[in-house]
């Protein structure tokens, strides 16, 4: 996890290198679901991971983190990256709140609340 949260704080290399921070930010997301698997068990954690309720969340999780690694290893653009990125952390957001109860009610009702504050 520490991985995944010094990566989000440096911000100023999203701007200078966003490639570096991608492979950082997803390593960190790699280690921390392995990290998971140690203490829960790899059998168990991916019985979690493809349970019905998360089958979907984890799939975009897991597809957002390969096709960010297939980008920085492609050197692709930083217009290209830079989405990447934001979309792997909504999906990890997704995905955590399916380990809340409630949560992606929770998620759901807060992004309707803030969008209704903006836009309506």
């Amino acid at each position: 996890h520490t991985h995944t949260v010094l990566s989000t704080f440096s911000l100023a290399q999203i701007m200078i290198r966003p490639s570096k921070f991608a492979m950082t930010y997803t390593l960190g997301n790699v280690l921390s679901i392995c990290s998971l698997m140690f203490l829960m068990g790899p059998c168990n954690q991916i019985k979690k991971m493809f349970d019905s309720q998360r089958r979907i969340a984890t799939s975009i999780y897991l597809g957002s983190m390969v096709i960010t690694i297939f980008a920085v290893f492609k050197k692709l653009p930083s217009y290209f990256i830079l989405p990447l990125i934001f979309f792997q952390f909504c999906a990890l957001v997704w995905y955590s709140a399916s380990y809340i109860p409630y949560g992606r009610d929770i998620l759901v009702s807060c992004l309707k609340n803030a969008c209704g504050c903006c836009c309506g």
